[in-house]
């Protein structure tokens, strides 16, 4: 009997050491599991942004952001700008219409902007009254499919043009100047009729195509439109979280149409020799986009953007300098035609409204007055806005743009001419036949304006 109570004991005591060695087992495998449950959550909440831009990205969605607003806007255009003329007070209002599409790696971007303003001064004499102080028509589309988390392989297309003719008021002020003239040297006005008033009323009954043909005007709505189409490669950088973005293309068509052959002259179109220019200029070349936009705080958001083309084809056409500068130096200005002495900027005038040539003889040999260059532009725009209220912003905007197929005239040139009509200069002098001068021929200049505008604005 004793035997039997050892032997009971005994396996109760086995049974008593397993027991507990299951429970020291139990227990190890609860500490495992929750030292794993905080480390998936650890890793849960360092990933979670990624966790859910994926968990986005797996449901396609349409965003619609826009804003529309108006503005009280001082802007200053300098002498060479093509987007506006001179120091206003403005009125101005625009509209922004984006639609962006995402689905998984799939990014579509679309944006419309329009812009336009306005001024009227009481010193303004003549008309045209109203002046225009901003113009802008932009459409723009995008799409990226992701190939990183930092690169988008892209696809881009932008359309750029106006909304109504901008005029080159300089040309306005001198026709109306030597109108005013002809008007007090003939007489005949109505009774209690002003020169001015007769003049505003002979400006009236210009039609367009003569305001064109007469040099005042600068462009229009479709002249020129210019289209960009291009593929490439989108990067945006981690570190900025999405604020900037850097988009480069190694294969970018720009297409510039202009049907209307007085503007034409303005955006360097190719002259045939009958006199009329080509409808487009097609060019291939490379295109750099840099965005950033960054929203400091609720009140204070700075957007930069910087854009540069150039093309790999010369499709550009101006003046040849090697022409000018050559006969110029040779000449001092003066070149023999048959017995005549004339000019040679009245000559070279001659030629180009001529149908007959685009050459000039130099004893024997032909030198072309045009010459075909690459072309290449760059802008940057740079805008600080404040947020004043839920709908009043205050904003400085500023754009630097250089286009070398926009050209206008030199300012000194200009005066230079000004000062040969009234027999102040000689044009023949050394001093006005620096290079710099390009004789007074259509060249491209540094484009510049800036505004201050305080106005209303609604955003969705």
């Amino acid at each position: 009997m004793k035997t039997k109570y050892n032997l009971l004991a005994s396996v109760v005591a086995v049974m008593g050491v397993s027991t507990v060695a299951a429970q020291d087992d139990v227990n190890e495998g609860l500490k495992m599991i929750k030292e794993t449950q905080t480390t998936v959550s650890e890793l849960a909440e360092s990933h979670k942004d990624d966790v859910s831009a994926e968990w986005a990205n797996d449901t396609a969605s349409w965003k619609f952001p826009g804003m529309v607003g108006m503005n009280a806007a001082q802007t200053f255009h300098n002498i060479y700008s093509h987007d506006g003329v001179g120091s206003t007070f403005a009125v101005d209002g625009y509209l922004n219409l984006n639609a962006n599409y995402t689905h998984a790696r799939h990014k579509w971007d679309n944006s419309f902007s329009v812009k336009y303003g306005v001024n009227l001064s009481s010193e303004y004499e003549h008309n045209p009254k109203v002046h225009k102080a901003i113009d802008e028509l932009n459409l723009s589309t995008k799409y990226g499919f992701k190939a990183t988390k930092s690169i988008f392989y892209s696809a881009m297309a932008s359309f750029e043009s106006r909304l109504t003719p901008t005029y080159n008021y300089k040309n306005v002020d001198s026709w109306f100047s030597d109108r005013i003239d002809e008007v007090k040297a003939e007489g005949g006005l109505e009774p209690n009729e002003t020169p001015i008033g007769h003049v505003n009323k002979m400006f009236d009954e210009l039609d367009r195509d003569s305001i064109k043909s007469l040099g005042m005007m600068q462009n229009k709505f479709g002249n020129p439109n210019i289209v960009k189409a291009s593929l490439g490669v989108d990067f945006v950088p981690c570190c900025f979280k999405g604020d900037l973005s850097l988009y480069v293309s190694p294969i970018t068509g720009k297409f510039t149409f202009c049907k209307d052959d007085d503007i034409a002259p303005n955006y360097s179109m190719k002259r045939d020799v009958d006199g009329s220019y080509e409808d487009v200029r097609t060019e291939v070349g490379g295109l750099l986009n840099i965005n950033y936009t960054k929203s400091f705080n609720k009140v204070f958001t700075l957007m930069a953007k910087l854009e540069g083309f150039y093309a790999y084809n010369k499709e550009t056409y101006g003046f040849s300098d090697a022409f000018m500068k050559k006969y110029h130096q040779v000449n001092k200005g003066m070149i023999e035609v048959g017995s005549d002495v004339v000019d040679l900027k009245e000559y070279v005038d001659g030629l180009i409204s001529s149908t007959k040539s685009l050459q000039f003889d130099n004893d024997g040999v032909m030198t072309d007055i045009y010459d075909k260059t690459n072309g290449w532009s760059a802008k940057f725009n740079l805008d600080l806005l404040f947020k004043l209220t839920k709908h009043i912003d205050l904003s400085i905007k500023t754009q630097l743009k250089y286009d070398k197929a926009e050209i206008n005239y030199h300012k000194d040139i200009q005066k230079v001419d000004e000062d040969v009509l009234d027999k102040k200069v000689d044009r023949r002098d050394s001093k006005y036949l620096d290079s710099d001068y390009h004789y007074g021929y259509r060249q491209a200049y540094l484009q510049f304006w800036e505004s201050t505008t305080l106005g209303l604005s609604y955003t969705w």
